[in-house]
């Protein structure tokens, strides 16, 4: 429980010396209008770089689902031809249902990765 305190703590110190540092000069006196502005250009910017990078890794993640969850079972039917003349109802029907759950899987990662480009982060 001390831990998790003094990790709090900490993380309330770092934000507010954070907002020290971006909003008072270094003579802590009143920022100028101008400082104001300028920092809130690049942390805008920050954000919207940080939200292309989220979305690009959401669209990654259903890229990867698809390979893994479809092409990957095509791909190993392809190289060994064989293996469809061993008929087995497990792995076929597991093939069956699995494959769509990872086509949905990739749709929905894609969506959301395309909803948080659209929208931001917040």
């Amino acid at each position: 429980m001390a831990a998790v305190t003094t990790l709090c703590f900490s993380i309330s110190e770092f934000y507010k010396n954070h907002y020290y540092r971006i909003f008072m000069t270094e003579n802590l006196k009143e920022p100028r209008s101008d400082e104001l502005e300028e920092q809130a250009i690049k942390l805008k910017t920050q954000k919207s770089e940080i939200g292309k990078y989220v979305a690009g890794a959401f669209d990654r993640l259903s890229t990867a689902a698809i390979v893994v969850g479809f092409m990957g079972p095509v791909a190993g039917i392809i190289a060994n031809p064989s293996s469809i003349h061993q008929f087995d109802w497990e792995r076929t029907i597991w093939l069956i249902l699995a494959s769509p759950v990872w086509i949905v899987i990739s749709i929905v990662l894609h969506m959301f990765g395309r909803n948080t480009l659209r929208k931001g982060l917040g």
